[in-house]
């Protein structure tokens, strides 16, 4: 199949289009919800449902490690590629809570 140069930028367009699209309502939809988790909780679990927030949104990065990306990426995509990327995302989100949950009781710095 033959990808024609305004074909690809059609796509392109409409590819950063949907994608800022998404970041814009994620944003919106998470000053809503810090502006209602801010007004329903006192100051101090505010603050440790941020920090715990901030924990696991780090925690997702290192689960995901851009494997659902460099799937996406290949030019020839079979079922054994969507398995494996499959078993490596699940293993590494096991693997991440795992450290998360064995690091729960260390409270060092709080």
């Amino acid at each position: 199949m033959a990808v024609t140069t305004q074909n690809l930028s059609s796509a392109a367009v409409r590819g950063v289009q949907w994608t800022t699209a998404a970041t814009v309502l994620t944003a919106v939809m998470q000053i809503g919800y810090t502006a209602v988790m801010a007004r329903l909780l006192d100051p101090a679990a505010f603050g440790l449902v941020a920090m715990a927030g901030v924990v696991l949104r780090f925690g997702s990065y290192f689960a995901e490690m851009g494997l659902g990306h460099a799937l996406v990426q290949r030019a020839e995509i079979d079922g054994h590629d969507v398995r494996a990327t499959f078993t490596a995302s699940l293993g590494l989100g096991l693997a991440v809570a795992g450290i998360a949950w064995l690091g729960a009781p260390w409270r060092c710095c709080f």
